[in-house]
């Protein structure tokens, strides 16, 4: 079928390029568009001789006056896939306005066509979102992972394949969108935002680019990618699937001028895993922009711990934290007593490798633990101690975030 908005839009267009009034009709001779207006919603008797024939027509004065709502001129079937679905006419002298009766015609189809294509490629587009959204909330209880592999297979995508599931955050999209919004001299704020995601989204398929990969729109600012693991990433895939990623934040930021953020979860090979790769790369976004700012990509595998300990009650929490760390928080080095203990545990409790980590010297590493014993009034050599202090400290980073 041929839109009202389409063929209003095609007949306002034409009839100003060529100076006739251009009507079009659907395959019933009904008017949906046309340049004069009082014309639309009427009936073109004209059309339905002009369909079954599937050829030009032609009606003269006299042709016209005998022709329910036909002026003279001439009409001529618009053909999509194969099949007549309306008519467009010309009016005028018939041996004036049928020399522009192929170029209007085939205009028309041209413009019919891409905007049929448009209007797939939004609902293939809606049906991906719809997907993914079902997918990141999947609850056996509500529905089977059957009907969402169904549902994938319908859309060209098989989702019993291994993925990753893999979310990007424009870190500035809601700044610029208030930023479109308030100025005086952008009056099409929502087309140049909406001009922005789709040039975003084309830059993501670009580098998941895979037959398999499923990337759309997920909000505002947001974006969601199932990627398919090919045989070589399978066997490495945390390190493949960050390459990736940071090419993707790369070239998000010279095509577009702006910073996005990266997160990605776990591997997975069923539609019950895969909503929990999403969740997991989520989590990882989230973690990683309060714990890790001077990165862009984080993997869901750096955060485990920190995750877990989110899921512990706040007052419960609040008390781990007053046991472990109220003799240091009163200092003024705080912050980096805090850095301290957490390069410590997390180099294995190695002076060489947390003094790298740290960027001091292995004299000034000593001191620093040193200190933190004095305070605590415990060795750092009793590592159930120290991991306790650990885990207190990435509470303590976690909250001051």
């Amino acid at each position: 079928m041929i839109s009202f908005e389409v063929a209003q839009e095609i007949a306002d267009k034409t009839t100003e390029i060529i100076g006739y009034n251009i009507l079009i009709t659907d395959d019933a001779g009904i008017v949906i568009g046309s340049g004069d207006k009082g014309r639309v919603g009427t009936f073109h008797e004209a059309s339905l001789e002009t369909v079954q024939r599937e050829a030009m027509t032609s009606h003269d004065v006299a042709a016209a006056e005998r022709l329910e709502g036909v002026k003279p001129g001439v009409t001529l079937p618009v053909v999509l896939e194969n099949r007549t679905v309306g008519t467009v006419g010309i009016t005028g002298n018939p041996q004036e306005v049928e020399r522009f009766g192929m170029v209007v015609k085939s205009q028309t189809e041209i413009m019919l066509r891409e905007s049929l294509h448009l209007r797939i490629a939004l609902l293939q587009e809606k049906a991906l979102e719809s997907l993914v959204y079902d997918i990141a909330n999947y609850d056996p209880a509500i529905l089977e992972p059957e009907a969402l592999v169904a549902r994938g297979e319908e859309l060209g995508y098989d989702l019993s394949l291994s993925r990753v599931s893999v979310v990007v955050d424009l870190a500035q999209f809601t700044h610029l969108a208030n930023s479109y919004r308030l100025s005086p001299d952008n009056r099409t704020p929502e087309l140049e935002l909406q001009s922005l995601k789709s040039g975003v989204l084309r830059t993501i398929k670009d580098v998941f680019g895979g037959e398999q990969d499923l990337a759309t729109s997920i909000g505002t600012g947001k974006f969601g990618v199932l990627h398919s693991l090919w045989p070589e990433e399978a066997r490495d895939s945390t390190s493949r699937i960050r390459i990736r990623c940071r090419k993707l934040t790369d070239s998000i930021q010279a095509r577009h001028d702006i910073v996005a953020n990266v997160g990605i979860g776990t591997v997975a090979t069923s539609v019950p895993e895969l909503g929990d790769s999403y969740q997991d790369a989520w989590s990882a976004l989230h973690l990683g922009k309060r714990l890790a700012r001077h990165r862009q990509v984080f993997h869901i595998g750096e955060f485990r711990v920190q995750e877990l300990l989110l899921t512990v009650s706040y007052n419960s929490r609040k008390r781990f934290l007053q046991a472990l760390l109220n003799s240091l928080k009163d200092q003024a080095n705080w912050e980096t007593l805090r850095s301290t203990i957490i390069a410590w545990c997390e180099s294995g409790y190695n002076l060489v490798e947390a003094s790298k980590a740290l960027y001091i010297h292995r004299n000034t590493l000593i001191y620093r633990l040193s200190k933190i014993e004095e305070l605590t009034n415990k060795s750092l050599r009793d590592y159930e101690h120290a991991f306790a202090l650990y885990l207190a400290c990435l509470l303590d980073s976690m909250d001051a975030r």
